[in-house]
């Protein structure tokens, strides 16, 4: 994905970019942001019997929290 943001801060044309990578580029702008937004699922991908596993239950919390401490930068509300 770096070399997407790279491309279109280069001048290659409309990126379509997370606002948490592009927002960090005061030389990018939202196009139409009262007009047109996209919304990517992120996935956590696992076995069903992965989460009875302790440790990995663990990890899968963690980073649901973490993900959802992040949400406004992943939404570009921030």
């Amino acid at each position: 994905m770096f070399v997407h943001v790279e491309a279109t801060r280069a001048g290659a044309g409309v990126g379509l970019l997370p606002c948490f990578m592009a927002d960090q580029h005061d030389d990018l702008v939202r196009l139409l942001p009262g007009d047109f937004r996209e919304e990517q699922p992120y996935f956590m991908v696992l076995r069903p019997d992965s989460l009875r596993q302790p440790a990995v239950a663990v990890v899968a919390d963690a980073l649901r929290v973490r993900a959802a401490a992040f949400k406004p930068q992943l939404m570009g509300e921030i």
